[in-house]
């Protein structure tokens, strides 16, 4: 019984680890063709943006719309229906 929960919570946190990890991968070699450093960029990227409250609030400002836009698609998608409307929410 556990084996069997733990191969679905696998099988349902495997796509979000794979891509987070081909985005980082990805952006690690645009990085390296334009001759910077890949992790010290990304050191470089996360200081700066977590180095003040600021940084910290514009993040928040720009992902929380995402997020809610991405759970609106997912949650018509798991009931069985068509949200074409999401860009248009995003952007009113």
């Amino acid at each position: 019984m556990i084996r069997r929960t733990a191969t679905r919570l696998m099988s349902l946190a495997a796509p979000p680890v794979i891509a987070v990890l081909t985005g980082f991968l990805i952006a690690a070699v645009s990085v390296a063709l334009m001759g910077i450093e890949p992790i010290g960029a990304f050191g470089y990227f996360i200081r700066g943006v977590s180095a003040s409250a600021y940084g910290i609030a514009e993040i928040l400002v720009k992902a929380i719309p995402l997020l809610f836009t991405g759970l609106s698609v997912a949650f018509a998608q798991r009931a069985g229906l068509l949200n074409i409307g999401a860009e248009g929410q995003l952007q009113a």
